[in-house]
């Protein structure tokens, strides 16, 4: 099912047999929530917002908060695409608490930079974009960590302010070896290149896809 998503060859059929050797509801319920994480990944948001609530609640049913805490990351996600700011924010903020009350370190801070996503100022954005990056940090999970940078680079980059440079985190998504977060690197750095005008940087980083 996480092949589905970082290296997706087949990601319909490797979703598929997944979801035939899961048995435990647990195993059941994370099927669903890959099917749910594809579904944003190809722009399906109200899909993804479905199986994202489907997911939610087989986690729940089958006793694994845990679980239920990451499916609501889609869903922000999905509300965030679809201009469901309101909810957005309610749902990162419930992954917030939920994940203060697992004790679960990654989940705060990836809690934080969805809420971020979502935020209605630029001031609050990069203020949850800080909190995720000081709890991430601490446990060591680069790969979010180098998806926030991303775009609190981009944000920054966008509005003139100093910034990390999109060229070196790029560089770093690259090196992960994750097709799908060295494609959001560059789409990262072609959006802020519209947004300034630099139309040939943009086609530049378009062009790496």
């Amino acid at each position: 099912a996480m092949r589905a998503r970082f290296d997706p060859a087949d990601p319909q059929g490797d979703l598929d047999a997944a979801a035939a050797l899961a048995t435990d509801p647990r195993l059941a319920a994370m099927v669903v929530h890959h099917r749910a994480l594809a579904a944003v990944d190809a722009r399906r948001y109200a899909e993804a917002w479905q199986l994202s609530n489907e997911a939610h609640d087989a986690f729940l049913a089958a006793d694994s908060p845990r679980g239920a805490l990451d499916t609501l990351f889609p869903r922000v996600d999905a509300l965030h695409a679809t201009g469901r700011g309101e909810e957005a924010e309610a749902a990162s903020t419930e992954a917030i608490r939920l994940a203060r009350s697992l004790d679960d370190l990654r989940g705060l801070g990836i809690a934080y930079a969805t809420r971020g996503y979502a935020a209605e100022s630029f001031a609050d954005t990069l203020a949850d974009q800080q909190r995720a990056l000081d709890v991430l940090d601490t446990v060591g999970d680069i790969n979010a960590s180098v998806r926030i940078r991303l775009g609190r680079a981009r944000l920054q980059d966008m509005a003139g302010f100093p910034c990390e440079p999109l060229e070196a985190l790029i560089a770093w998504a690259d090196e992960l070896g994750q097709p799908r977060l060295a494609e959001r690197a560059r789409l990262e750095a072609a959006a802020a290149a519209l947004h300034q005008g630099r139309i040939d940087a943009m086609a530049a980083w378009l062009d790496g896809l």
